[in-house]
């Protein structure tokens, strides 16, 4: 708890206390009168106490006076707000979060100035304790947080930087300023991973926005990497860049690697979790494939993020980071006790829990049970309408499937909303999805579900509704905590479980560390001034295993394969010694990863093996060498292939030998299916690890089959519509359709072109197929629209609607298909026009 003078810690209580009082009325738990600070006493503590405070250097002290600040905001009369405006402004830029006064004086957001101060004095020092953190970039000038100025500093002066800080901190948009510095000045291109296509199309958005804003013609933001063009941003997956850098494709020289959201490194060492290996070998090759200019690794509250960087890449690395957040954030929870229901105040500034009694206990259901009853949909009901039409909530669920059905029980509490947007972003996903899509009729009444189920222009048209506030209220999974920009106001969670019905390996919790990260999504820079999270169920946080998950929770993370190598040291140099003998995943792996790296640096294995953590001798890496050279499947074949064991390249080979089972090159093929199911059903039996590994237990020729229509139809851009009207449900329409979509977006874009690619690469045939099924279309069109930021089923739609006669020989593809769209926009839905046109208007002002 932090130390404070008595008045102040005084004044401090009662300020939380009015929250909290205002709060449960606000959800609907107590009968409160409206309360404000308006009396002289008050706010004189008031002035003390956020002045005091705001002069301290310690970040607890300051994290406490932000939230003084935002609550005494919320909660003073209009008249008392005007009268102390100049004075929290001054308080505001002292702390080092001058643009959160933006949220004090709206005005600065129309004319960029403020309302005239009637102090001399208090201007005078707004534009002192601003003018450090002040950049100009271009033509154009930057207010910044501390924060953002120390790492937009940090990032100038050293080759490696390290910016850790809470989710509402703004390190992305530092991170976008330094590229628009970067491309003002140079010509080498920026290389920027993030783990999600989401990520993906968000973070190029993001960018064009600002190049566009800096008359910055001569860059592109593409999500596939082109060694042709120097002047560009390549934003892309770890799966995606590690392919372009096998493929020798990556420049030698980038100007600028990003490495977003590298807390996921910690997974490195879970045996499933293939992901992460790669984010890890991809910033590994880097350190040596390329000469990189500058490199910046991001994640939320790691304490080592220097050391990570450091780790990774063998060099020195300065570290930003910042514990205080520009939003105050605040966490709630309903506890059952057996006097009653209270809603329990949780604050890190003040390191205390306050109790308050819920006198509406009628409304409360479900609390302490772990399935979904109608008792809890009704509670849950009751506190999300209770905050009235503005607020926008998101709401945690443990599975894809969970968050479909919460949503649908949530929308059949209310009616149909009159808002047209809605009406016709209800349409939208009837007409992209499915007119039996659940989403089509619970985004009518303002609730929608967004998951890793969800279709990816589905998930962006939800997105883009949620920050526009025509939708209230969106049930969200764990793809929230992976960077996804959803601005709430207040995210309710009901219990840490990743699961519904506890059962083995689904068992998984959430982690205080991924907790503090969730509850970070409440509140964001520049959007909200205070976010809240709400816990429906306290005593489901009350484990042992848990912890402290109130707390705001740092944490370190140590990459890299020395955990995986000293628990199976012995199993993995007896896979060494006799190919084929290991039996466990993650011995498997790494076996693997030994022999692919003494193959692809033969010369600096030993070396290069130590980097990460694997402890093996100069005569192991000799046996290894020794053994691969009696191997010819092909050099290019295991170097397209990094996490397959050479050992098995080989043995798809012999066992293709002599057999007719040749991938087609061509998209109209009438054998696709046929050769699909028989190569399924081959790999099933010959590459069990690794069918496993991406396409999971179920080996059956339905499933078979079932891959093979799918896929099919995907690589031959047929809507995703009509994908599921061909395939005839019964039963579950809805549980139906998130198979189909699973299947697509999951087993057919990722698993099934990875357990078919050996075999294409072995055979040296089908690659073309392959790359349309990956992607999801097959004409240099729609390959053109995708690559410029479009998702699959809006470039599938926009080439059928507006660019049909555009021929696949066009000599400059990206002229004629952007000339034409920008005529043809008016021909779109609202929808799918948002997304084409700022891309495309990018792109003839490109040109």
């Amino acid at each position: 708890m932090i130390k404070l003078e008595k008045r102040i810690e005084n004044f401090a209580k009662s300020l939380y206390a009015i929250e909290h009082r205002q709060f449960a009325s606000r959800l609907g738990l107590r009968d409160d009168p409206g309360e404000v600070i308006d009396s002289p006493d008050e706010l004189g503590e008031l002035i003390f106490s956020i002045d005091e405070l705001s002069w301290s250097e310690d970040a607890d002290k300051k994290r406490l006076a932000i939230q003084l600040i935002a609550l005494s905001w919320e909660y003073l009369s209009k008249e008392r707000r005007e009268d102390l405006r100049e004075f929290l402004i001054v308080c505001l830029s002292r702390l080092g979060v001058a643009p959160s006064t933006v949220m004090i004086d709206n005005s600065f957001l129309q004319r960029r100035q403020y309302e005239a101060f009637h102090s001399f004095s208090a201007q005078l020092a707004t534009v002192a304790l601003q003018l450090p953190t002040q950049v100009r970039i271009g033509q154009i000038s930057y207010q910044l947080t501390s924060f953002q100025a120390r790492s937009l500093d940090g990032i100038e002066r050293s080759r490696i930087s390290g910016l850790s800080a809470p989710t509402s901190a703004g390190k992305s948009f530092v991170i976008y300023l330094a590229i628009i510095r970067h491309s003002l000045v140079s010509n080498s291109p920026c290389v920027y991973i993030v783990p999600t296509i989401s990520l993906v199309n968000q973070v190029s958005s993001d960018i064009r926005g600002l190049l566009t804003g800096h008359g910055i013609d001569d860059w592109q933001v593409l999500n596939s990497y082109d060694p042709h063009l120097s002047k560009a941003v390549f934003v892309l997956t770890q799966e995606r860049a590690i392919v372009a850098l096998d493929q020798g494709m990556i420049a030698s020289s980038v100007g600028i690697l990003v490495v977003d959201e590298v807390q996921n490194l910690e997974r490195v060492t879970h045996e499933d979790e293939l992901r992460s290996k790669i984010l890890f070998d991809f910033m590994r090759a880097m350190r040596f494939a390329s000469s990189v200019e500058k490199i910046i690794v991001s994640g939320p509250r790691l304490d080592n993020i220097d050391k990570v960087a450091e780790s990774i890449f063998d060099s020195s690395s300065i570290e930003e980071k910042a514990t205080e957040s520009p939003v105050a954030s605040l966490t709630y929870s309903v506890e059952s006790t057996a006097s009653g229901f209270f809603l329990n105040q949780h604050s890190d500034a003040l390191g205390r829990i306050a109790s308050l009694e819920i006198n509406r206990s009628e409304v409360i259901g479900g609390v302490g049970q772990n399935s979904y009853t109608e008792e809890f949909y009704r509670f849950l009901s009751h506190v999300v309408s209770s905050l009235g039409d503005r607020s926008r909530n998101l709401i945690f669920s443990p599975t894809a499937s969970q968050a479909r059905k919460t949503a649908e029980r949530l929308s059949g509490f209310g009616s149909d909303a009159l808002s047209g947007g809605l009406d016709s972003l209800s349409s939208y996903l009837s007409e992209s999805v499915h007119p039996k899509y659940p989403l089509v009729a619970a985004v009518k009444r303002g609730v929608a579900f967004h998951s890793g189920s969800v279709p990816s222009h589905a998930r962006l048209a939800i997105e883009q509704a949620f920050g526009d506030g025509l939708l209230k209220d969106v049930v969200c999974t764990t793809t929230l905590m992976q960077g996804v920009n959803l601005p709430a106001d207040v995210v309710f969670i009901r219990n840490p479980n990743l699961y519904v019905r506890k059962s083995g390996s689904g068992s998984a919790s959430l982690s205080p560390y991924e907790f503090a990260n969730l509850r970070g999504r409440a509140g964001r820079l520049l959007k909200d001034f205070v976010g809240r999270t709400v816990v429906l169920d306290e005593g489901s946080f009350k484990s042992e295993a848990q912890g402290e998950l109130f707390v705001d929770t740092y944490k370190d993370i140590v990459p890299g394969y020395s955990d995986i190598f000293a628990k199976g040291r012995d199993e993995i140099l007896s896979e060494i010694a006799i190919p084929g003998s290991a039996e466990s995943d993650g011995s498997k792996f790494l076996a693997s990863h030994i022999r692919q790296t003494v193959y692809r640096h033969p010369d600096s294995a030993l070396q290069r093996l130590v980097g990460v953590g694997v402890s093996v001798l100069k005569e192991h890496v000799e046996k290894v060498r020794a053994d691969l050279r009696e191997l010819d499947v092909g050099r290019h074949v295991i170097l397209a292939n990094r996490y397959w064991d050479p050992f098995d390249l080989q043995k798809i080979k012999d066992h293709l030998h002599g057999v007719n089972m040749e991938l087609p090159n061509d998209v109209w093929s009438k054998t696709i299916v046929d050769r699909v199911v028989e190569l399924l059903r081959f790999q099933s039996l010959i590459s069990p690890y690794y069918y496993r590994r991406h396409l999971g237990s179920s080996s059956s020729d339905p499933y078979f089959l079932a891959l093979a229509l799918s896929a099919q139809s995907w690589g031959r851009e047929v809507r995703l519509r009509t994908i599921i009207d061909d395939r005839h449900f019964s039963g579950d329409f809805a549980d139906k359709v998130e198979d189909q979509v699973e299947l697509i977006y999951k087993k057919v874009v990722y698993g099934l072109t990875a357990i078919l690619k050996p075999i294409s690469d072995i055979q040296e045939s089908g690659a073309a197929l392959l790359a349309a099924f990956e992607s999801g279309v097959y004409h240099p069109v729609s390959r053109y629209l995708v690559s410029a930021g479009l998702y699959r089923e809006t470039a599938v739609l926009v080439r059928r609607k507006l660019l049909a006669n555009v021929r696949s020989d066009e000599l400059d593809i990206a002229a004629v298909a952007s000339s034409r769209l920008l005529g043809g926009l008016d021909k779109l839905d609202p929808w799918t026009r948002r997304q084409v046109e700022p891309v495309i208007r990018y792109q003839i002002r490109r040109s």
